[in-house]
């Protein structure tokens, strides 16, 4: 392809461990002084050494390598004497093609294979096969190409990096079978039922205007997933890599899941009843009543979702059942954007008085979260109010304003 002859092949876990080397123990190292390597980062070399000796459906792209050195050879195995193919029905052009396709590459060891593409997947492979010998025998795809120099070998290590453009979350959410997230917030939007009926806008959407007539986002229900299960029992096997990482969950740890994040919404809609009047057939309506260029209801806004979700999180990790904190939210002075307090906070209204726009940031999240803990009651730390005070009078740029008082 283009100025550069490669090999298709294939090699067992075990050898590529034994023959593929990094740069500093190949036997010519003054061929690749000056190429560039990415510097191993142990994190993610645990990563594909976990993901080989635990994951039954384990499966990598080729690694791309270059072959410098020794005398590799190439050997033509013709097919064209097969019983089962009809020489008839090929032209000259097609079985020349398939002579030229299919033989053996030898190496006679003498060769300095050097990962252009694949060096943290080799580390991982080092690791595993030692680990669990039996490991040694899984076979992958492997690229080769001949050396052409510092300059050539750069740019192909640069291209193959710069291009190489991992799935963002809104892909990871429709088609990972191993993230636990991706996962649930799936199975939320397909059984749960203030999400059916397209209520839900497609993965890659984060955010939702006036005129859209969902409720809330996948990108948000992923969200709320991780912000509600992350750390939420006490046990490495529930931080947020392993629920987000690339070990599926068991199905009993699936299931629990699902279970936290439908009480969460169980309990949002008893609560409010804004969010209960979704499920009705009027949804167009309640959406357009709630959401809208002068601002509406905070939890028909993906921030306002994530913000009770983090309230809720926040007072879990308090001691506090999610049933006593759903009770004590029920104190929220207000749920319009527009008003106090969450005007400057989550929304900013325009001079003219005619709309606004949200203040969709982390920080406004937050801030978001901490001022409907206090609101209902459960923050008794003086140090703390206060830091909450700060946070709020820098919001609304006014070092005199007040919290409004508790119901």
């Amino acid at each position: 392809m283009g100025n550069w002859k490669y090999f298709v092949t294939s090699m067992r876990l075990g050898d590529i461990a034994e023959r593929i080397k990094y740069a500093k123990e190949l036997r010519h190292p003054e061929r690749y002084d000056e190429w560039i390597q990415r510097e191993i980062q142990p994190k993610r070399q645990k990563q594909i050494t976990n993901y080989l000796l635990n994951q039954r459906e384990r499966f990598f792209s080729s690694l791309v390598v270059s072959v410098y050195g020794g005398e590799p050879k190439w050997l033509d195995m013709s097919l064209l004497d097969t019983s089962e193919l009809r020489l008839e029905d090929l032209t000259p052009l097609e079985l020349v093609a398939i002579d030229r396709a299919i033989g053996v590459l030898f190496l006679n060891g003498e060769e300095d294979l050097f990962p252009i593409d694949g060096q943290h997947r080799l580390s991982g492979i080092r690791e595993a096969v030692q680990i669990d010998p039996e490991r040694k025998e899984d076979i992958v795809s492997v690229l080769f190409v001949a050396d052409r120099g510092r300059v050539e070998t750069r740019r192909l290590f640069s291209t193959l990096n710069r291009y190489a453009v991992p799935i963002n979350k809104g892909e990871r959410i429709i088609l990972d079978e191993d993230d636990g997230m991706a996962i649930t917030t799936r199975f939320l939007i397909e059984n749960y039922p203030l999400f059916r009926a397209d209520r839900v806008a497609p993965p890659k959407r984060a955010s939702l205007a006036e005129t859209d007539p969902g409720f809330t986002t996948a990108y948000t229900l992923y969200t709320i997933n991780t912000i509600l299960c992350a750390n939420y029992f006490k046990g490495s096997m529930w931080k947020k890599d392993f629920l987000t990482g690339r070990m599926r969950p068991t199905d009993d740890q699936l299931k629990t899941v699902y279970e936290i994040v439908t009480r969460f919404w169980d309990m949002t809609v008893r609560t409010f009843s804004d969010v209960r009047s979704v499920q009705r057939q009027s949804f167009e309506r309640v959406v357009s009543k709630n959401r809208h260029r002068k601002g509406g209801n905070i939890l028909f806004r993906p921030i306002g979702q994530m913000a009770l979700a983090r309230a809720v999180k926040m007072l879990h990790d308090r001691k506090i059942d999610m049933k006593a904190a759903f009770d004590g939210l029920r104190r929220l002075p207000s749920l319009e954007l527009a008003a106090s307090p969450w005007s400057d906070v989550l929304w900013r209204t325009f001079p003219d008085g005619r709309g606004g726009r949200m203040i969709a940031t982390a920080e406004a999240r937050n801030l978001a979260a901490g001022l409907m803990v206090y609101f209902g009651g459960f923050m008794t730390s003086k140090q703390e109010i206060a830091d909450l005070l700060n946070d709020y009078r820098k919001a609304l740029g006014d070092p005199r304003a007040k919290l409004p008082r508790l119901r």
